[in-house]
């Protein structure tokens, strides 16, 4: 009786190390794969959110040499279907600056594309009616002396998300830059009015 105790107390712990084992290689598993997750969502925002930064440079660069004027560019600072709107859950998932840094990044950004908006009806309203009222005309002014001001804010908000993705979540910034390469005319993407 004895002998059957020892084996079985032994088959016993054999199992239960068993699944200890296994249960421990799964949780690493998952977190593997949470962090390459996590990895691939950073590498795509970091894609994304340099683009935009493309964007602003080459609005700010390319403003009026009035002070406080910008060209109005017919195109979006952001839309609808960006990959932030993607993407909202799996940023929560990741460290709590770069989460607060990144909603705090595309909540401007997006507040500069409701700007932009504006700008644009006033400037296509100007355009195929020839003429504003003197309220639109004043605040396209506004939003013209706002987006000026705004777009460097942007630009450093930019630059310290892209930082922090770099650091927390090794992006690789190689293939970004063969793609700016590949695609390095800006001026055939944005029209100006």
């Amino acid at each position: 009786m004895c002998e059957i105790t020892k084996n079985l107390t032994y088959l016993v712990i054999g199992a239960f190390l068993g699944a200890l084992a296994t249960g421990v290689v799964e949780w690493k598993l998952s977190q593997d794969e949470n962090e390459m997750e996590l990895r691939n969502v950073a590498q795509a925002l970091y894609y994304d959110v340099a683009y935009i930064e493309d964007f602003l440079n080459y609005s700010l660069n390319h403003s009026s040499s009035k002070p406080g004027y910008v060209h109005v560019i017919d195109a979006h600072y952001y839309d609808d279907n960006g990959l932030f709107f993607d993407f909202k859950k799996d940023i929560s998932k990741m460290d709590s600056e770069t989460s607060r840094d990144l909603y705090d990044f595309y909540g401007f950004i997006m507040s500069l594309e409701d700007e932009q908006e504006i700008l644009l009806s006033v400037t296509k309203k100007r355009l195929d009616e020839g003429n504003v009222t003197d309220y639109e005309f004043i605040h396209a002014i506004e939003i013209m002396k706002t987006l000026r001001a705004a777009v460097p804010d942007g630009i450093k908000k930019a630059n310290k998300v892209k930082r922090d993705l770099i650091q927390k979540y090794h992006v690789n910034t190689t293939v970004f830059m063969r793609l700016r390469l590949a695609d390095h005319s800006l001026h055939n993407r944005y029209k100006y009015t």
